[in-house]
């Protein structure tokens, strides 16, 4: 088996995740507060809190996975090529969280709550964060033995210290820029405390799965039953800890665990669906590989003003009924999967032209951004 064909299960997780994504941004914005109630809603949103870890996790498995048994030499290289996206990624994360458009309206507009919302660490800066921190770790490591020790550790000192983390304010000895990378006290969303386990976890997955090669199958098997036994054991224990006054789940080490074991048990079973053919696979996989543009648009759509100097938030924020919020989603959805489509064609089509495009464009914008 080759491995482009081994890793397309990862591709359609993450197209699966990207999909729920934007379910989960519009029913949060135009959803009813009056219905997010009952058990319904309980199970929808453990199922959307499924997403994020699993769009990091994934993201540490692809990077890690794609330069898997690659030489010293050629591991550089490979660094060399990937930074560029690394820091698209960051860059944007931040645009999303622009108050404005322009420089001149970001100084006019951006007051302190407006410079906060900016620092605001989305999933993307998480990730790109993370990219960064595993670039740096591929580089130090002289073999992939020495690899797995350091990113289980950094993983590992992660998860366990950030409760801790939690309850420190950074502000007071860094910039507000810096410190909203640690915790939420900043209202950042994935602060690398403790989302970045699951992008570590993800790597060191990926580092012994491009090992398994005939043994792949098992290997997931046995992910999953571990996936299984992890998911039920932090289930059970937060079931316990969430009675105690100011408990807080997101940081706390069980959260990351029951996390981790879903994540495993939906790793072996989008590899059996791979398995099958259908236009839905491969759709699901061209959302998956242009997941960047995807999140990137959709969130534009939802929370910019593109509608009448309005955004879908302005008109709709918490006044929409569910069948209202679920016509929205399909049509989010169907648009996105178009623009996959297209997206996806034109890079292969015209490849050249299309990189030059896209970073002339990229160029442009930031220009406009600084000067107008």
């Amino acid at each position: 088996m080759v491995k482009s064909e081994r890793y397309d299960f990862v591709d359609f997780l993450r197209g699966i995740a990207m999909t729920v994504m934007i379910e989960v941004h519009i029913f949060n914005a135009l959803l009813v507060n009056g219905l997010k109630t009952g058990t319904w809603f309980t199970v929808l949103n453990f199922v959307n809190g499924l997403v994020a870890p699993a769009f990091i996790f994934i993201s540490g498995f692809a990077f890690t996975f794609s330069f898997a048994g690659i030489s010293e030499t050629g591991r550089i290289n490979f660094i060399r090529k990937k930074t560029p996206r690394i820091l698209l990624i960051i860059l944007a994360g931040y645009t999303v969280h622009l108050p404005a458009f322009t420089l001149q309206g970001f100084r006019y507009v951006a007051g302190e709550r407006g410079l906060k919302e900016f620092y605001n660490v989305d999933v993307l800066q998480c990730i790109g964060t993370g990219l960064i921190l595993l670039m740096l770790i591929a580089v130090v490591s002289k073999t992939a033995f020495s690899y797995r020790i350091i990113v289980s550790l950094t993983g590992a000192a992660i998860v366990i210290f950030s409760p801790l983390v939690w309850t420190v304010d950074f502000t007071s000895v860094l910039p507000g820029f810096f410190a909203s990378y640690f915790n939420e006290l900043n209202g950042s969303y994935f602060p690398i405390f403790p989302w970045l386990g699951f992008m570590f976890a993800g790597s060191l997955t990926a580092s012994i799965y491009s090992e398994a090669k005939e043994r792949e199958k098992e290997f997931l098997k046995k992910t999953g039953l571990l996936g299984i036994v992890l998911a039920l054991s932090g289930l059970a224990v937060l079931y316990f800890l969430e009675q105690s006054p100011g408990f807080s789940i997101r940081p706390n080490q069980f959260f990351f665990i029951e996390r981790l074991g879903v994540i495993f048990i939906l790793l072996y079973v989008c590899r059996i669906l791979c398995d099958r053919k259908g236009p839905l696979k491969n759709i699901l996989l061209k959302v998956s590989r242009e997941s960047l543009g995807v999140y990137w648009l959709h969130l534009l759509l939802i929370y910019k003003p593109f509608f009448a100097g309005k955004s879908l938030n302005d008109l709709f924020f918490g006044r929409l009924e569910i069948s209202a919020c679920l016509l929205i989603t399909f049509i989010m959805i169907m648009t996105m999967f178009l623009f996959a489509y297209c997206w996806s064609a034109l890079k292969r089509s015209f490849p050249l032209a299309f990189k030059r495009g896209f970073m002339g464009t990229v160029a442009v914008l930031m220009m406009v951004f600084l000067i107008k």
